[in-house]
């Protein structure tokens, strides 16, 4: 075909058409641009170009000054006394809250007010009269605590589809987007939050600036659609996220929610729980029948044509005189045009590809962004020409008036369907651009799971036999328990896992568990070692989209770890002996433009379906529990409205609950460390204990670590000066108390961002002992890693101690596996005899550190760093964590 060779054709380089996967730009390469005059210029300062339009100076800041995200008047954890209001009492909310949770009807919600009402001793405290006056309540609810759309502009579309001598429709319920837009830009309290012009943020390196992409409005997307604007102009950036989701367990009821964000505002709003989230704008009809009264060919076509009108409904009222001459709103009392930019389209393949209008993934050209030909999409080392709008379009128009047959031939050379697209009528979107590589469906359940994760599993079976997926099963068992990390048991019940997150989780995991198997497998040219390569490969990918502020720096290097992806395999299908799988699969392709995206339209979190799921679970909770089970899509939508409002009063709170426990001076506080704010101890047993109960009542596998604690505790004292150095002992009667959690806040080099670790010493934490590994400063040029086993403070002279007791991981590892880790980029270490434990102050610990047993250590004694679930230096190219360990600052 024409296009089928006009693609081919673009194999080469230069004048050949070769693409590129990653715009270039010149200006974040050089110091060349405008500083500001008087401005001396240091290592890591921040330098902010605000687009022309904006008619802003650049702006420079010194790194430990910047702060990206919000505004300084804005406080994301700030706690509203009263969040039950507008409910006139707390008890009120309660009551309404166990309705809520129990997803009770009318009638179910009229019998327990009628209950409460002759059972309450104290009539004032709960004034909720029936259920109207419940559902009042929730009228005024909606209107103080959510920037959402009113219920009256909530509507019932009916898609109309003639074909043949039958009349098919559909319904939908959706609401103009535009009456979200109007409602967002009249909420005085997010409008400050937003950001209207592109920026370039810069941060100067070793003689150069390095360009940062974190932010949708730092990308190039948002420049460029800027650049097309008046002057003053700004943009509206509109997130999508289209997701298909089922209802009921079985799967055969499904709803197919579309969710809108405001790409203006930071992502620590945007992506929350709290006011700034997520709002549903419509339910798509889901095609199941009239199968029969098409062909083959015909019902696809059908089906992308009724989503396609039902998205329109959603769209149009921003696609007519919004879209092409802007609206005038008042920001900070000045009057501001803005025009809708669809900047991100959140999605997986399957809605892609209607979004696209293309075949999909039997299609010639699968892929929605490019134009990779089917038998191609294993080759990650070329780039093929990007679908654009004007170019799609004009392939169309060209097959109108042409046969049906002539036409379906054209188009299928591009991959079209014979459906025109809705997106095409937008003036600066770009539906093709706009389409994002998705982390969650592209890896997570895409790459790893159904492909990777099925491959680990037929080698395990083929290659190790019932015993070695018994080890492995054990591996995973003792493999140690870390905060919001699933932990896993055995394999067996993958297929069970219905929660995609797990499935990230479980990618961080399994390499140490299979890494003692299938990198011991005979030859280094054996199908295991080369799919555990493979995976190590795609680890460290996966670490690389987790970046929330790459730099492009980072993306060339990301660039070739996709390449050394490709050739690991490359390798491993030369050995394979699945013979049958097709690696050519649309997944396996798509990460080639996950680089580009990041250019243009900032990190990859912005785009992440993951942070959508969780508005699918009230969704599935309302069907099951508050519909009848017939026209769901109404009832789901409606109660959808009261979901968001409640979400945000729950929210508030649980953040008031949590100010009143950290108020409280019992169990569970939180006590700072002094001249240490970034440390603070947490979980305090109510009485000091001796130091002998503590050696007497310590876990039977760390009993020699806790033998002489009173001398230990003295050589730490007298170390540090506290102590006089002829005190080489406490008595055992010595009073201690005792704590179970160290909570370390520090500062990411990823983001900037303060994070907080938890390092937890328990015996019995959610019915298992817990003993988390942690790194601290050694000397000023030297870090090591620890294991926790007590945490505590000890009053000498009047002042209280902050010190733990650790073992340390500091011995020389054995050389025996040195060759092998070092093929596979991990980090091994040694702990030290129990016996040889030590008390420091918690003071030079820097934060948490993930330590899987080694299981190819006889002694039990050596542990491998897994860099994937907590990468200590941000992001490292090869070993996170190697940069700590030769003393640079974490």
């Amino acid at each position: 075909m024409v296009a089928e060779e006009h693609s081919r054709g673009l194999e080469g380089s230069g004048e050949s058409g070769e693409i590129p996967n990653t715009p270039r730009a010149a200006s974040s390469d050089s110091i060349h641009g405008e500083i500001p005059e008087g401005w001396e210029l240091r290592d890591k300062d921040i330098r902010i170009t605000t687009h022309l339009n904006a008619c802003k100076a650049v702006e420079m800041h010194r790194f430990l000054d910047y702060q990206p995200g919000l505004s300084a008047d804005y406080d994301l954890n700030s706690i509203n006394k009263e969040p039950w209001r507008p409910f006139r009492t707390r008890p009120d909310i309660e009551i309404a809250e166990l309705a809520q949770d129990a997803r009770m009807n009318k009638k179910q919600t009229q019998r327990l007010i009628k209950l409460i009402q002759e059972c309450v001793s104290k009539p004032k405290s709960f004034t909720i009269i029936d259920e109207p006056d419940l559902s009042k309540t929730w009228e005024e609810a909606r209107k103080v605590h959510v920037p959402n759309v009113c219920l009256s502009n909530f509507c019932k579309v009916s898609i109309a589809h003639s074909h043949l001598t039958e009349d098919i429709s559909y319904e939908m319920m959706g609401t103009p987007l535009m009456s979200w837009v109007d409602m967002m830009m009249s909420d005085q309290a997010l409008l400050p939050q937003c950001q209207f012009d592109a920026v370039k943020v810069e941060q100067y390196n070793g003689g150069a600036f390095d360009r940062r992409y974190n932010e949708p409005w730092t990308g190039e997307a948002w420049w460029e659609a800027q650049s097309a604007l008046p002057n003053g102009a700004g943009v509206f950036a509109i997130i999508l996220n289209a997701d298909k989701t089922s209802l009921s367990t079985f799967g055969t009821q499904k709803a197919y929610p579309i969710y809108a964000r405001c790409g203006n505002l930071p992502l620590r709003v945007r992506n929350g729980i709290k006011h700034g989230k997520e709002v549903m704008v419509g339910l798509m009809p889901v095609v199941y029948e009239h199968v029969d009264a098409f062909s083959q060919a015909e019902y696809p076509n059908f089906k992308q044509e009724v989503w396609v009108k039902a998205f329109l409904e959603i769209l149009k009222s921003i696609a007519s005189e919004f879209a092409t001459t802007g609206k005038a709103y008042s920001i900070e009392a000045i009057s501001r045009w803005l025009y809708p930019f669809i900047i991100i389209l959140a999605s997986d393949y399957e809605e892609q590809c209607i979004m696209a209008m293309i075949r999909g993934i039997k299609g010639l050209f699968p892929c929605p962004v490019c134009l990779v030909p089917r038998e191609e999409q294993s080759d990650l080392s070329k780039s093929w020409r990007l679908r654009t709008t004007p170019w799609m379009q004009q392939v169309f128009m060209d097959t109108v008036g042409m046969t049906k047959e002539g036409r379906n031939n054209v188009l299928k050379g591009y991959g079209l369907r014979a459906v025109e697209n809705a997106f095409w009528s937008f003036e600066l979107s770009d539906v093709y651009s706009a389409l994002t590589w998705d982390r969650l469906h592209a890896y997570h359940i895409g790459l790893f799971r159904d492909h990777l994760m099925k491959e680990i599993s037929r080698i395990l079976a083929a290659y190790f036999g019932s015993q070695g997926a018994a080890q492995v099963d054990a591996n995973l068992n003792n493999s140690p328990r870390w905060p919001g990390l699933t932990h896993f048991s055995t394999l067996s019940t993958l297929g069970e896992i219905a929660d995609a997150s797990k499935f990230e989780d479980l990618s961080k995991v399994i390499l140490f568990a299979i890494y003692p198997l299938f990198a011991t497998s005979k030859e280094n040219n054996s199908e295991p070692y080369h799919l555990l390569m493979m995976l190590r490969s795609y680890l460290d990918l996966d670490l690389f989209a987790s970046l929330r502020n790459p730099s492009q720096k980072l993306i060339r290097e990301g660039e070739a770890l996709l390449q050394e992806f490709y050739t690991r395999s490359k390798k491993f299908l030369d050995v394979t002996t699945n013979t049958d799988k097709d690696w050519n699969f649309p997944k396996f392709h798509s990460h080639t433009h996950m680089f580009r995206d990041i250019c243009r339209k900032g990190a990859t979190v912005n785009g992440n379906c993951k942070t959508f799921e969780r508005a699918h679970r009230p969704v599935r909770l309302n069907y099951q529990l508050r519909t009848n089970f017939k026209n769901v899509n109404v009832q789901v939508y409606c109660c959808f409205s009261f979901d968001s409002e409640w979400d945000e009063i729950l929210a508030e709170l649980e953040a008031l609950r949590k100010e009143a426990e950290l108020d409280d001076s019992a169990e569970g506080g939180e006590w700072i460390v002094p001249d240490y704010p970034h440390i603070s101890f947490g979980s305090r047993e109510r009485q000091p204990s001796p130091i002998s109960d503590i050696i007497a009542k310590s876990p039977a596998e760390f009993k020699a670590a806790f033998q002489n604690l009173n001398r230990k505790i003295a050589d730490r004292l007298s170390e540090a000066g506290i102590a006089q150095s002829h005190i080489h002992s406490f008595p055992v009667s010595q009073e201690i108390r005792e704590y179970h959690l160290i909570r370390v806040e520090y500062e990411s080099l990823d983001d900037w961002a303060r994070r907080t670790d938890l390092i937890r010493s328990h015996t019995k934490f959610h019915g298992h002992e817990r003993h988390n590994c942690l790194m601290y400063q050694v000397t000023n040029s030297t870090v090591s890693f620890g294991r926790l086993l007590l945490v505590f403070t000890v009053t000498y002279n009047g002042v209280a101690q902050h010190l733990a007791l650790v073992t340390l991981f500091d011995l020389r590892p054995s050389v025996t596996n040195r060759a092998r880790d070092a093929n596979f980029d991990l980090i091994r270490v040694r702990q030290r005899a129990y016996s040889d434990s030590i008390v420091i102050h918690v003071g030079p610990i820097l934060r948490a550190a993930c330590l899987t047993p080694a299981w190819d250590c006889d002694f039990k004694d050596e542990y491998i760093l897994n860099c994937f679930w907590t990468p200590t230096t941000g992001y490292d190219r090869r070993n996170c964590g190697t940069e700590a360990l030769h003393g640079e600052d974490s």
